[in-house]
């Protein structure tokens, strides 16, 4: 009796040793997640890039106003005239989650401490998060060490810094939860608990997609799982239940939210998801009722992709934006100048996919290919299902990712998922070999090539690793968003003078990167921001930039009659009358093209027609177009009062009579120039040197922004030898400035 009460406390002390390693390890988790992200604090605390300041704005209209004042709210500062419907654009649930947290645990810390801190707190948390989610997958070594990963993964820890007040660590956090409440629920299978369990989860899901829209990407998983289940699991009542309510609740809960509503269910990912889940069930009735099951459920399936193909291209439902089809196609080109402009949509390539994973790569693989193995898989107890669904994820994630960069966080949650089970089966295997005296010096060789395999990417390279990744890198808002890393207070003081010496209804022009900026620091009306609501807006400021002082005066004060016809080619798109006076934007070809009709076939005296000019244009629609119509007052001037520049200008630091300096390109509006360019659909050639290393005498002389910029070229210098100068430009040589009045 004795040795059996011993036994039971031996197990328990095992246990609770057990409990405390697992915690310990989420500790260093956590701890090394909130360490990583606060490196930026070197240079200051503040926020982070563009939209977190109009996410921080937002925020503090909740806490002031209260919640049924924000969904009500028309943001006067954004998008000027037209204004901005806060609560049907942007990541609501983002704001008042915050906002809530706030007024709960704030403590009397400022509101814009509170949002610094916040992306922190949030992304070291979901260290945990994950760790719980991979545990159910693969176990408990799996999901500790996917915690680990979490918590030095480098594009996650981009985007989940301090000051990063943005959608993707909130709309990570909630997605994952999702995701481990779905596949717990369904692993689970304790009735009651697991119902709770898949409600919590389409809830949860619903929040995560009001908070950010990536949290797309994991329906998509979660549809091909359901594809996959009914060939999985034979409990067939209790995944047809399952699915049901998942998706059920899902839909209800994202038509709380204004952005998503139930428009989301004819958006492409909600129809994939109620697709899958009407397969699901279809696929079971089937199944239950016939005798060639396995062919009936393939035939079944092959119907079912062949009708989605169908009413895709149909047009039934919404395609969405490029970003989103890109995404599903990554060789899908698009030509719009303006997405190409976003360096954030910039490809994936080789180096930065090696660089963001390192030796995880290898580890993916492996765990891939080990998930693929039924023998494996029953040897560790990891279901089918569950096995499953981290390929799934796995090989969407990746295959997302190749899309462009901003899809990396995709791509390490893949990566991060299949490693650790990889390596956990691997370290698994290791140590369930023979116990033969040599098996141990062999273990530990192999645990060591681990460890030092997994080390590598955050020693190496020494310049740029993962543990130093986010060092050197100052808050946006400190370096002006140029490549520059030095920390100034120049866009503070330039808003504090703003606020301080403009009237309380001037309208400033900025390219859209300062339209947050400008509208929360400086507290005055914009025309553009990071939203990029109206392209067109967008186009117009762009050719105004490239535009004679006399052309942008017109762009920016006159109405469209007066105005430089050639900027309304790429105009707006998607508009219908109901909603013009919203600031909505509308299809203006097509109206063009109704209003033409009813003219063409007007036989009244008073219809406007000039025989001699209508010669002069190839067809009856240009001369139309051109002479005849009356643009909508939608696109009537901008009405800006005042301009603002960025510039990225590097000061020489050799002592000379005058102040020398060079415009290298770093990131300042002299970079953004190129598009400006591209943008207008002008030629860009001509306004810069052969090389582009310099402009040319018609930017200085014929554009606005050239005219804008204080500084006047004086001569070349051979970079490598500044005693060699020219007053012509030689390929290779830099061109030197000095500052310099404005004239206009």
């Amino acid at each position: 009796m004795q040795s059996n009460n011993e036994l039971v406390k031996v197990e328990k002390s095992s246990h609770y040793l057990r409990y405390l390693l697992i915690i310990g390890i989420l500790v260093i988790s956590f701890s090394l997640s909130f360490m990583l992200r606060a490196q930026p604090l070197e240079y200051g605390f503040e926020l982070n890039e563009f939209d977190p300041f109009f996410n921080y704005r937002a925020t503090q209209f909740i806490v002031e106003n209260g919640l049924p004042s924000y969904l009500e709210w028309h943001d006067d500062l954004s998008w000027h005239p037209h204004g901005r419907d806060v609560s049907a654009t942007s990541q609501v649930m983002l704001h008042t989650t915050t906002a809530m947290l706030y007024q709960t645990f704030g403590m009397g810390s400022s509101l814009y401490d509170f949002t610094i801190i916040f992306p922190l707190v949030i992304s070291s948390l979901t260290t945990v998060i994950i760790f719980a989610l991979v545990r159910i997958i693969g176990g408990t070594t799996a999901g500790l060490l996917a915690s680990l990963f979490f918590a030095v993964s480098p594009i996650i820890i981009m985007r989940g810094s301090i000051g990063w007040f943005k959608s993707e660590p909130l709309g990570l956090f909630f997605g994952l939860i999702a995701v481990y409440l779905l596949l717990s629920g369904i692993k689970s299978d304790k009735g009651k608990v697991s119902f709770a369990k898949i409600v919590g989860a389409g809830i949860v899901l619903a929040c995560g997609l009001a908070s950010w829209g990536g949290t797309q990407f994991f329906i998509l998983p979660i549809g091909l799982f359901f594809l996959a289940l009914p060939f999985l699991r034979k409990d067939n009542k209790f995944i047809i239940w399952t699915s049901v309510i998942f998706t059920s609740v899902f839909f209800l809960a994202t038509g709380l939210y204004e952005k998503t509503g139930f428009a989301f269910i004819s958006n492409l990912s909600g129809f994939f998801l109620i697709g899958c889940t009407v397969f699901l069930i279809a696929c079971i009735i089937i199944r239950r009722i016939g005798k060639a099951q396995l062919r009936n459920s393939l035939a079944l399936l092959g119907g079912a992709i062949t009708a989605g193909i169908v009413i895709i291209f149909s047009g039934v439902i919404t395609l969405g934006s490029f970003r989103y089809l890109n995404a599903a196609n990554p060789l899908l080109i698009t030509t719009d100048t303006l997405i190409d402009s976003v360096s954030e949509h910039a490809t994936t390539t080789i180096d930065i996919s090696f660089y963001l994973f390192s030796t995880l790569m290898v580890f993916a693989g492996l765990g891939a290919w080990l998930l693929f193995q039924k023998k494996v898989n029953r040897s560790l107890k990891i279901k089918g299902e569950m096995a499953a669904f981290a390929l799934i994820i796995g090989f969407l994630g990746i295959y997302f990712s190749s899309a462009f960069v901003r899809l990396e966080v995709f791509g390490s949650i893949s990566v991060i998922i299949l490693s650790s089970i990889g390596i956990s089966i691997l370290i698994s295997k290791i140590l369930k070999e023979g116990h033969k005296p040599a098996s141990a010096v062999t273990k530990i060789s192999f645990l060591a090539i681990i460890v030092a395999l997994l080390m590598v990417p955050m020693v190496y390279p020494e310049q740029v690793n993962w543990s130093n990744n986010n060092v050197g890198l100052p808050p946006t808002i400190l370096n002006s968003g140029t490549q520059f890393n030095l920390s100034t207070n120049d866009w503070a003081d330039s808003m504090q003078w703003v606020r301080e010496n403009t009237p309380k209804d001037a309208v400033i022009a900025s390219w859209w990167d300062y339209g947050y900026w400008i509208s929360t620091l400086g507290e005055r009306k914009t025309l553009a921001d990071n939203a990029t609501l109206l392209d067109w807006q967008i186009r117009k400021i762009a050719a105004m930039y490239m535009s004679t002082p006399d052309q942008a005066w017109q762009i920016l004060t006159s109405d469209v009659e007066t105005d430089v016809s050639s900027y309304y080619v790429t105009l707006p798109t998607d508009i219908n009358q109901e909603t013009r006076n919203s600031g909505d934007v509308y299809d203006l070809k097509q109206e063009k093209l109704d209003a033409f009709k009813y003219w063409k076939e007007d036989s009244s005296p008073e219809k406007i027609y000039d025989a001699d000019k209508a010669e002069k244009y190839s067809t009856l629609f240009d001369y139309y177009e051109s002479e005849v119509y009356a643009f909508p007052p939608v696109v009537t001037g901008l009405d800006a009062d005042y301009i603002i520049i960025n510039l990225a200008v590097e000061k020489l630091s050799e002592e000379n009579i005058l102040d020398l300096y060079l415009l290298n390109q770093k990131g300042g509006d002299e970079t953004k120039s190129f598009w400006f360019m591209k943008i207008a659909d002008l030629g860009i050639m001509d306004y810069y040197n052969p090389e582009l290393s310099g402009y040319s005498g018609k930017f200085w002389n014929e554009t606005l922004l050239g005219k804008l910029i204080p500084f006047t070229h004086i001569l070349y210098v051979d970079p490598n030898n500044p005693d060699i100068q020219s007053e012509k430009y030689k390929r290779g040589y830099s061109s030197i400035y000095v500052l310099s009045l404005i004239h206009i």
